[in-house]
């Protein structure tokens, strides 16, 4: 049905939309001083303080120049700014400028800005910002926004840090967003620097799945505010004593771990081969022995973390070519191998960006040198996948490669293999490194380098030494890989006594590792406990609480200690 709108209606709307266009021309000059500047902003992020200097200068000349003679040359200038490093192909940038949109929200108040920000960010991987975004636009995230704070953080990090910037001095802040927001250089980037700006975390959910089949996506929510709250915070709906901007719980001690020196040149992460035609199977790798013994040179087992996790010996399941570091004449002496690199490696290398992995064809994309001088004496190194959902380390021979999903530990000592298989090490790890669901991401260089090991003792390297032996002939006897042995381990419903047996001497060597710290005061009450990675054989979430408390300490104390 059609009605007829009254006259005086048709007068109230053309009023108004007059009042509109005239209060959009008045700021017209206000929007183009601000899209200047925007443009300005883009031009000298990444630039040294002397030439960003020099670009503000020239456009605070410009905006005299407009004010005094109403010559916009110079701001048409920055303007088109905005539009210089847009990837083709992608729309145009509409810079949104708050203070225009929202005078009374950060104009005319005596404290500007929002009360709260509540939102679901975009997120994007910190390797894809400038790709997807230009690199002018990450530019302009990191020196700006992120006060230069180096990493490949999320796109969602950025959001948070936009967000407080537009929050008044009682702000509080919710976001629904990515896990990666509280882990590795996301974290980093995003929350700490909000932290140490004065933010507290008031509540949080745990990293869980994203509610829709339609995403695969791990998320938390986060609540921050500018004020501490007189109650506790609250994490998973329940109280807890304080909330890190990681979303973990701790007592007392606050700060981030450090460096410890004591640790260099012992964690290492596996050679990126970087070409599937470097491999071959065990049959393929002996009948190149066969053809021509001096084959053997460059033919070596190639052990990755499935083998580690799944086969009951933990042995490689492949073989690979590896040249070193030699020249190509030299290679060239391999015939068989050669050929099979040049026919199958080098043309997915000569696809690559890095001119060095077109030009070093042959070689490994990183060999880890460092690594292998390192073991090169041992007979024996202890290794852990870097992406699984286990913190075991096992036991296995040199004198093979280790593939880029590993970390090796150049140690071959059963007290290391004891305490790496601690419970310390695990709630260590599981607070400090990322994760992707239940996976654990190891990062040595976030979590090996700081953690502050204890000394060995003869009780730690007895129960090494009988954690391999029982461990080894269990995992044998039953074909059993580290993975589904210890999903045993970790399962409260099995009550089998060889797993009863495996529990204990895991027991024991959480309590060995008390006496070695000389924290035999405190209780571990170990058993079944929820944990970020699922229900796990380790200590009780207080003692937990206690033990990264008195961690993070001793990891203070040793590095304040070795700055000294």
């Amino acid at each position: 049905r059609i009605t007829a709108t009254p006259v005086a209606s048709i007068r109230d709307v053309e009023h108004k939309a007059r009042l509109l266009r005239e209060a959009n021309a008045a700021a017209e000059p206000l929007r183009l001083v601000a899209d200047a500047l925007t443009g300005a902003g883009l031009r000298a992020a990444g630039q040294s303080t002397k030439k960003q200097n020099a670009i503000f200068v020239e456009l605070e000349s410009g905006v005299w120049a407009d004010e005094t003679n109403n010559d916009t040359s110079v701001l048409d200038r920055y303007a088109a700014d905005i539009q210089t490093g847009r990837p083709a192909g992608k729309e145009p940038r509409r810079p949104l400028h708050w203070p225009l949109i929202f005078p009374e929200v950060f104009s005319d108040t005596r404290d500007p800005g929002f009360d709260a920000v509540i939102g679901n960010p975009a997120f994007l991987g910190g390797k894809k910002i400038s790709g997807t975004l230009g690199d002018d636009y990450l530019a302009w995230l990191a020196t700006w926004d992120g006060h230069g704070v180096k990493g490949h953080a999320d796109l969602a990090a950025r959001f948070v840090l936009r967000a407080t910037g537009l929050l008044n001095g009682q702000g509080q802040l919710g976001y629904v967003t990515t896990n990666t927001l509280v882990e590795g250089d996301t974290l980093e980037v995003g929350l700490l620097q909000v932290e140490r700006a004065g933010w507290w975390v008031q509540r949080g959910t745990s990293s869980h799945p994203w509610p829709s089949s339609s995403a695969s996506l791990s998320i938390i929510e986060i609540w921050l505010g500018r004020t501490r709250g007189a109650a506790p915070p609250v994490l998973d709906d329940e109280p807890v004593p304080n909330l890190g901007v990681d979303l973990q719980p701790y007592l007392t001690e606050t700060g981030r771990p450090e460096r410890l020196t004591e640790n260099d040149d012992t964690a290492f992460i596996g050679s990126y081969v970087l070409g599937l035609g470097f491999t071959l199977d065990a049959d393929a790798a002996q009948d190149m022995i066969a053809a021509d013994p001096r084959n053997a040179d460059v033919l070596m087992p190639y052990i990755i973390g499935a083998d580690l996790n799944r086969r009951p010996d933990t042995s490689a399941g492949r073989w690979v070519i590896n040249f070193f570091d030699w020249p190509l004449d030299r290679a060239e002496h391999y015939e068989r191998p050669l050929e099979q690199v040049r026919r199958l490696v080098k043309p997915e290398r000569d696809r690559k960006k890095r001119e060095v992995h077109k030009r070093l064809w042959w070689q490994y994309a990183d060999r880890r040198v460092a690594l292998y001088e390192t073991v090169e004496c041992m007979s024996h190194v202890l290794v852990t996948s870097r992406v699984s959902d286990l913190v075991i380390p096992a036991r296995v021979p040199t004198g093979q490669v280790f593939a880029e999903r590993l970390v090796v530990f150049a140690s071959e000592g059963f007290a290391d293999l004891a305490v790496l298989s601690s419970s310390m090490h695990q709630v260590w790890v599981m607070r400090y490194t990322s994760t992707m669901g239940t996976t654990l991401m190891y990062a040595p260089s976030d979590v090996f380098v700081t953690w502050p090991r204890p000394g060995s003792t003869a009780a730690l390297t007895g129960l090494g030494k009988q954690l391999d032996t029982e461990r080894r002939e269990l995992m044998l006897g039953r074909s059993l890989g580290l993975t589904k042995l210890y999903n045993q381990v970790h399962d409260p419903s099995v009550t089998d006594p060889a797993i009863a047996r495996l529990r204990e001497i895991h027991e024991q060597i959480d309590y060995a590792m008390l006496d070695a710290y000389g924290w035999t005061d405190l209780k571990l009450d170990i058993g079944h406990h929820p944990t970020k990675i699922g229900i796990r054989w380790t200590v009780s979430p207080q003692a937990r609480y206690e033990l990264l408390d008195r961690l993070l300490i001793e990891n203070h104390r040793r590095a304040a200690t070795q700055r000294s």
